[in-house]
């Protein structure tokens, strides 16, 4: 499946950028993994200046200091170049740190971290898994 094809199909969930932005960036990936697996698709955390806490507490959890990294202002990925949500191309001018994380670290922040806004609704977990024709079954933390 393409990107805007993914894009367009995400664009229709209900606050997928206000809570959604992470499962957003981890249905992407393995939509876009799905059609060919050799993609190179990073994940990118973005922090304003005023969130470098949350920043560096996901930095002691790269370095196994602690357990349960924070979900960051917005969560995209970077593909072919561009840093890419499930709405379109992010401007990330608005953010002052960059955080590349790997997919184990996205699924336990989706999983484990209590800062994500709750305006998204998780039960819309199961449209995005029909739609992009993809399995979401690792996520455990549900409404």
């Amino acid at each position: 499946m393409k990107l805007d094809v993914i894009q367009e199909k995400l664009r229709n969930i209900d606050h997928l950028n206000c809570g959604g932005c992470g499962l957003s960036a981890l249905a992407m990936l393995r939509a876009l993994k799905k059609k060919d697996k050799r993609t190179i698709i990073k994940i990118a955390y973005l922090f304003p200046s005023y969130e470098k806490d949350l920043f560096d507490t996901n930095v002691k959890v790269m370095n196994n200091k602690i357990q349960i990294p924070k979900a960051a202002r917005h969560i995209c990925i970077l593909y072919d170049g561009k840093f890419v949500d499930g709405e379109g191309e992010v401007d990330i001018s608005h953010y002052d740190l960059i955080q590349m994380v790997d997919e184990d670290f996205l699924l336990t922040t989706i999983n484990r971290a209590k800062n994500w806004n709750s305006m998204f609704n998780r039960n819309n977990i199961k449209e995005i898994e029909k739609d992009l024709k993809i399995e979401l079954k690792d996520i455990t933390k549900r409404n």
